[in-house]
């Protein structure tokens, strides 16, 4: 993915176009993904507000009656995991007694509730699961 600052220079390179279309084209170019609408406004969106989840490096994976399978990526599997990862950098934080998350114990595992509100590492804005 390319950085905010080589969007921002690409951008004012590219700043001699005439056309909607030719800006369209441009624009696309510029952030370096391919022509589709819903990419280009998630992509300006998080040059915007860059956003991640904290997710346990274990999910939590059960069995209903029926014997199908279930699993969730936000929750940790009780007492299964020792970290969570950012979902946008891959940045590791402890989790436990030690670590930088809150919990809330659910039917199946823990949601992790992170005590902070930027990843450390890249920045970005820590979206927290409305359970």
């Amino acid at each position: 993915m390319i950085s905010r600052e080589e969007v921002a220079k690409n951008l004012r390179e590219n700043s001699t176009v005439h056309t909607t279309d030719e800006v369209y084209v441009a624009l696309l170019n510029c952030i370096g993904i391919t022509y589709d609408y819903a990419n280009l406004l998630n992509r300006l969106a998080d040059l915007i507000d860059p956003t991640c989840k904290y997710l346990p490096n274990v999910h939590a994976v059960w069995f209903d009656g029926n014997d199908e399978e279930y699993e969730d990526t936000s929750l940790e599997a009780l007492g299964n995991s020792e970290n969570a990862y950012c979902s946008v950098c891959g940045y590791e934080m402890l989790t436990g007694e030690e670590g930088w998350f809150d919990y809330e114990h659910e039917e199946h595992g823990n949601r992790l509730i992170p005590r902070f509100n930027y990843c450390p590492f890249c920045g970005a804005r820590v979206v927290r699961d409305e359970a």
